[in-house]
């Protein structure tokens, strides 16, 4: 069964390759794309579906706008990943971004290990804006926005869940249940939930404090809780 290839028009893109997982453009299998120049008039894109199937070979769909917001997400990539190389940003990092309204709208999530601030926030706006205007990646009118994730998003990165340490959250598992308790320690592939558990002995009420260690496979999600 010989791969499917097709070719379709990309402006503003440089010759390489690279190759997409499932998870890039939310595609049903994995397959290696070429930007290949046509005589340094334009830029093609050639896409060469290495999976098959007993039915035959399965072309993915997919639109050139997705693959443009995809090479955006590579360029923003790129330029935060310099930016944090200068020593008053070496703490920053990218939690995530998403890019929405017709690719019109950003909004970057970024986190310090010391605490974001404010100046941090602006300056990093201003960075990525001057790329944006003088690339023209958003057009003429678009919404830029830069800021922490919050605390009524879930820990998403490893970094996230060091720095919040002491602090107590909720952890949901892959199963439906939850636990919540203070998170007393964070590794690279588990993290340690202190929670008060409360058994009946009799008449009396027993309180006892029992450490959980759970992989962050198991997790689904994990929410700090804010208190008042």
């Amino acid at each position: 069964m010989y791969p499917a290839v097709f070719d379709c028009r990309l402006p503003k893109v440089h010759p390489f390759c690279h190759t997409f997982r499932r998870a890039s453009l939310r595609l049903p299998l994995s397959f290696t794309i070429n930007f290949i120049s046509n005589s340094g008039k334009s830029n093609y894109l050639r896409a060469a579906l290495k999976e098959s199937t007993t039915e035959g070979t399965k072309v993915p769909s997919f639109t050139l706008q997705n693959l443009e917001a995809f090479f955006l997400e590579e360029k923003i990539y790129e330029l935060l990943a310099a930016k944090f190389q200068e020593e008053a940003f070496q703490d920053c990092f990218l939690v995530e971004f998403n890019l929405s309204g017709g690719a019109h709208r950003l909004e970057v999530f970024i986190d310090c290990d010391s605490g974001l601030t404010h100046e941090k926030c602006r300056q990093i706006s201003r960075y990525l804006e001057s790329y944006i205007d003088q690339e023209g990646w958003l057009g003429e009118k678009y919404t830029l926005e830069v800021s922490s994730p919050g605390l009524t998003r879930p820990l998403k990165l490893g970094r996230q869940y060091h720095k919040n340490i002491g602090r107590k959250v909720t952890v949901t598992l892959n199963d439906g249940t939850t636990k919540t308790g203070t998170l007393k320690a964070a590794s690279d592939t588990t993290i340690t939930v202190e929670e008060e558990v409360t058994t009946k002995e009799g008449k009396k009420k027993k309180t006892t404090v029992v450490q959980t260690e759970l992989p962050f496979e198991r997790i689904k999600k994990t929410m700090i809780v804010i208190s008042f």
